[in-house]
């Protein structure tokens, strides 16, 4: 069993990286619907840190299958992780109870998880199914997240992907989130073809938002910790009636976008990068994403190291007017205030409406 999970360990590792540049991106804007486009490029800016920091928590659940006896095990840069049980239910499949840690020593848990891991040797892949309940530092519930994931070896690469969806509390509406990966199974460096995607629904707009973005990660390095960056120029953006909208997965190595929806022009530029991979990444961590039209720049970057909290705007760059101004903990929680003069709640990196 440990050969395989130190495998997917080590993907998801590179998927984690990957994700960095989920779909940061916005459509070129139509005019004459200004309550509409700070909402959604704020989201849309939004979706990378919320899917890197589900993904960095995959991560640390794969990194306990590995870990006999369990212990409590300090992450790269902050926070820790223990497995409290593995059990061996089939030949191929084991189940699990994974927490993460805010501090070092397992004391104030971030998310708690229940863990099924199915492992077929024959086809060369694994499996895992995941529910978790998020917390604030605070010790207040945060929201749950579901999900499922898999790992196909095809030749010389590997194609990760998963699908998930996260439901913060306070009564926003659950957001799908996506990712796939085709990546060398070998190498020092790495350079990897990647898609993410979410899909979100904004009530006070009656409007589903969803998006999926190609990208490529590379790394000089696959140890943990190692600096990263990434870029992507296409997207696709689609809104839609409220609920409408979902994160598919058409083939392996591929995400769609289900429900149809009007869709917007590909065309973007995303640029970014992060000094260290961990679950709370520390400064410098820099997103920018300029629509394909140059008319709006959504900016984020993580503070200091120490709070490990981030700030963002969206900033109209022809008439450099701000039409977003957000602040977020660790957890990506906290405000959002609109050029509408409106403000609402960030939670789990979803932008409240």
């Amino acid at each position: 069993m440990g050969k395989h999970y130190q495998v997917h360990r080590q993907i998801f590792w590179q998927i984690g990286l990957g994700v960095a540049a989920i779909c940061a991106v916005g459509p070129a804007w139509a005019a004459g619907a200004p309550e509409v486009e700070p909402r959604v490029l704020t989201q849309l800016g939004l979706e990378t840190p919320l899917a890197l920091n589900l993904l960095q928590g995959e991560i640390a659940i794969i990194d306990n299958f590995t870990t006999s006896p369990p212990a409590c095990t300090k992450l790269v840069s902050a926070g820790s992780e223990k497995t409290f049980s593995v059990k061996m239910v089939s030949k191929t499949e084991y189940t699990s109870k994974v927490d993460v840690y805010f501090d070092a020593v397992c004391k104030k848990p971030y998310f708690e998880s229940e863990v099924t891991v199915t492992v077929n040797d024959a086809s060369e892949k694994l499996s895992f199914t995941e529910t978790a309940t998020y917390f604030l530092a605070s010790g207040k519930e945060l929201g749950k997240f579901a999900s499922s994931n898999i790992l196909s070896v095809v030749g010389k690469t590997e194609i990760v992907g998963g699908r998930g969806k996260f439901t913060p509390v306070g009564g926003q509406p659950a957001a799908e989130v996506g990712f796939v990966c085709t990546v060398p199974t070998s190498g020092k460096s790495l350079v990897a073809d990647c898609q993410s995607g979410v899909a979100q629904t904004f009530k006070s707009l009656n409007l589903s938002v969803a998006s999926v973005v190609p990208f490529t990660l590379t790394s000089a390095s696959n140890n943990d910790g190692a600096k990263v960056t990434f870029k992507g120029t296409e997207s696709d953006v689609r809104t839609g009636p409220a609920g409408s909208l979902t994160i598919t997965a058409p083939k392996p190595g591929e995400l769609g976008i289900g429900g149809g929806g009007t869709v917007y022009t590909p065309g973007t530029v995303l640029s970014g990068s992060e000094s260290k991979f961990t679950l709370f990444p520390p400064s410098p961590t820099l997103l920018s994403v300029t629509d394909a039209t140059g008319e709006a720049k959504f900016s984020y970057k993580v503070l200091t190291s120490a709070s490990r909290g981030a700030s963002a705007t969206v900033v109209g760059t022809v008439k450099d007017n701000r039409l977003a101004t957000l602040t977020t903990d660790e957890t990506g929680t906290g405000k959002v205030k609109y050029s509408d003069g409106s403000s609402a709640a960030v939670r789990g990196f979803l932008a409240g409406d």
